[in-house]
C-alpha cells in the first residue's frame, strides 16, 4: 500500500525534478555521481535488511537523494542527474539488501536463497 503512495507521488516530483533541472550544465561522468550512489545505495540496503522490505529501503535511498536535491537547490546547484543515479542506488541497495542478506528461523544469513 505504501509503495503505491510512493510511486505515485515520488515519480511527479522526481520527473518535475528533473525537467526543471535539464539546463543544468551537470556531466553523467561528472566525480561525485559515485559519491550519489552510494548515498543511495545505503540507507536502502540497511532499511531493507532492517524492516525486510525493499519499499521501504528504496524509499529510503529516495528520500536521501530527494532530500540532498533540495538542499542542493537553495545554492542553485541542484541536479536532476545527480538525483537519477542517487535513485539507481537506491534500488541496487534495496534490491541488495532483499537478495543478499535473509533470515530463516530467527537466523540472519548472507549470501542468496532462491528457490523453484
Amino acid at each position: 500500500m505504501i509503495h503505491k503512495f510512493l510511486g505515485k507521488k515520488l515519480s511527479v516530483f522526481l520527473s518535475t525534478l528533473v525537467l526543471c533541472n535539464v539546463a543544468i550544465a551537470d556531466s553523467w561522468t561528472s566525480p561525485d555521481k559515485a559519491g550519489h550512489l552510494v548515498l543511495g545505495a545505503v540507507p536502502a540496503y540497511f532499511v531493507t535488511t532492517y524492516t525486510e522490505n525493499p519499499w521501504y529501503g528504496f524509499a529510503a535511498g529516495a528520500t536521501a537523494g530527494v532530500a540532498k536535491e533540495v538542499f542542493d537547490s537553495r545554492n542553485g546547484k541542484a541536479s536532476g542527474k545527480d538525483l537519477v543515479v542517487t535513485l539507481i542506488g537506491a534500488a541496487a541497495g534495496a534490491y541488495a539488501g532483499n537478495w543478499m542478506v535473509y533470515k530463516q528461523n530467527k537466523t540472519v544469513y548472507i549470501g542468496y536463497n532462491t528457490s523453484f
